[in-house]
C-alpha cells in the first residue's frame, strides 16, 4: 500500500496542495538501532559508611629460624648483654698514680691505773699525743653466799628423800619426786650373737651393758698434782678395841619398858664439842658393826627404825639443828626382830664452810626416833655395835 501512496504522490506533484488532513494512526515501532559510543567516565562518588569487620583469618605459617650473631670485642674488651642491649666495654686502662701519704697516726701507750681519784676501783691509763684517757673498772659487787648441801633422808618433809641446801640466809629443802609405777615388761628380744674382740697394742676389751669397750694401752704417768688440804682431827672415839677377856663392848645398848600413854625420847648415842672457823668444813663420820632400834606396843605390830641423825647446837643450850647426813647399811633387814643394819653401817655428815657462824658447837648422834605407846604398854630397844667416830676439819 505504501508503494501506491508513493506513486500517487508522484502523479500529483504538479497539482495544488489541498487542505491538511488529520494525522494518521501511529505506525508500528521500528527495529532497535545499533548501540551508541560510550560517554566520558563520571567523577568518583561520595565515600560510603564503613562496613562491619570481617572474621579473623587463619594463622600464618611459621617463619624461617633466625640467624645466630656472634659478637667479639677487640683490644681485650668485654661484651655484656643487659636487658637485651649489648654493652661493649673497652680494655682496662693504665693504673693511676699513687695518692699523697696520709698524716702520721697517734701512738697510744697503756698502763695500769691504781685505785684513786681517776678510777675509784682502778683501771687502765691510755696516753697519746691528743691527751690522756682512763678506762676504769666497775664497782665491786657484794660478796656471794656460800651454799652447802646435805642429803635429806626420807621422812615427813620429803617422803622420797631429797637435798638440804644450807646458806647464811637460811636453809631450803629440795625433795625428790615420788617413785613411778612399775612399767610393763618389754617384748622378748632376739638372741644375741657371740662377738670376739681383740685389742691390739697391749690394750683390753670388755663388754659393758651390751657395748664393746676397747681400752688402749696404758698411757704415761701424768704430772703430780698440787698437795691437797690437810685435815685436822677434832674428835675420835674407838669402841672396837678388844678387852683382856677377849670381849668387845657396844657403843650403846638400851632397853625400856614403857607404860601406856607414855613416850621415850630417842637416845643420844654420842656427843662431842668442836669449833668452826671462817673457812672450815667439818666432816663427821661414824662406822660400826650393827645398828638397830625398834618400838613395840602390845597387841600392835613392832616398828623397826634404823635412823641415825646428827644434831648440832651451842654448848650452852638452845634447840639443836639437824645437820642431815647419809646412812649406808652393808645389809638392811626389812622384817623380823633384830638388827636393822646387820652387817655394818657408815654414817657421814658434812657441814660446809659458811653454814655455821664462827664459834664453838656441840654435835650429838641421835639413834632412831621417839617411841610412844597408846592404851597398851610397850617396850623400846636401841643398839649400836662396836663403832669408830671421827670428826675432821679441812681449813
Amino acid at each position: 500500500m505504501n508503494r501506491l501512496l508513493v506513486a500517487a504522490c508522484a502523479v500529483l506533484v504538479g497539482c495544488q496542495p489541498g487542505a491538511k488532513g488529520d494525522p494518521g494512526p501511529q505506525g508500528p515501532a521500528g527495529p532497535q538501532g545499533s548501540m551508541g559510543a560510550s560517554g566520558p567516565q563520571g567523577g568518583p562518588g561520595a565515600q560510603g559508611p564503613s562496613g562491619d569487620a570481617g572474621p579473623a583469618g587463619p594463622p600464618g605459617m611459621n617463619g624461617p629460624p633466625g640467624q645466630v650473631v656472634v659478637l667479639a670485642a677487640a683490644d681485650g674488651g668485654s661484651l655484656v648483654v643487659d636487658g637485651g642491649v649489648v654493652i661493649v666495654a673497652g680494655p682496662a686502662g693504665p693504673a693511676g698514680s699513687a695518692g699523697p701519704q696520709g698524716t702520721a697516726g697517734q701512738s697510744v701507750v697503756g698502763s695500769s691505773e691504781p685505785a684513786g681519784s681517776n678510777c675509784s676501783g682502778g683501771g687502765v691509763r691510755l696516753v697519746s699525743a691528743s691527751g690522756t684517757a682512763y678506762v676504769c673498772n666497775g664497782a665491786q659487787g657484794p660478796p656471794g653466799q656460800s651454799v652447802g648441801f646435805a642429803v635429806e633422808l626420807p621422812g615427813t618433809t620429803c617422803p622420797a628423800g631429797g637435798v638440804r641446801l644450807i646458806a647464811s640466809s637460811g636453809t631450803s629443802i629440795v625433795c625428790n619426786g615420788p617413785h613411778g609405777g612399775q612399767g610393763q615388761p618389754g617384748a622378748q628380744g632376739q638372741p644375741g650373737q657371740a662377738l670376739f674382740v681383740f685389742a691390739a697394742d697391749g690394750g683390753s676389751a670388755a663388754i659393758d651393758g651390751g657395748v664393746v669397750v676397747v681400752a688402749g694401752p696404758q698411757g704415761p704417768q701424768g704430772i703430780a698434782g698440787p698437795p691437797g688440804l690437810s685435815p685436822r682431827l677434832v674428835f675420835v672415839e674407838d669402841t672396837s678395841s678388844t678387852f683382856a677377856d677377849g670381849g668387845r663392848r657396844p657403843l650403846v645398848s638400851l632397853a625400856y619398858s614403857i607404860s601406856p600413854w607414855s613416850t621415850v625420847p630417842a637416845p643420844v648415842v654420842q656427843s662431842f664439842v668442836f669449833s668452826v672457823g671462817s673457812l672450815s668444813t667439818t666432816v663427821v663420820r661414824m662406822e660400826g658393826r650393827s645398828l638397830s632400834s625398834n618400838c613395840q606396843n602390845d597387841n600392835l605390830a613392832p616398828q623397826w627404825n634404823g635412823d641415825l641423825e646428827l644434831q648440832i647446837s651451842f654448848p650452852d643450850g638452845g634447840s639443836p639443828v639437824p645437820a642431815g647426813g647419809i646412812l649406808r647399811c652393808d645389809r638392811r633387814a626389812v622384817s623380823g626382830p633384830g638388827g636393822f643394819c646387820d652387817d655394818g653401817f657408815a654414817f657421814t655428815a658434812t657441814v660446809p664452810a659458811g653454814a655455821l657462824a664462827v664459834g664453838e658447837y656441840r654435835g650429838a648422834f641421835i639413834l632412831g626416833r621417839a617411841c610412844t605407846t597408846t592404851m597398851w604398854p610397850g617396850n623400846a630397844a636401841y643398839s649400836i655395835g662396836e663403832a669408830v667416830t671421827l670428826v675432821t676439819q679441812f681449813p
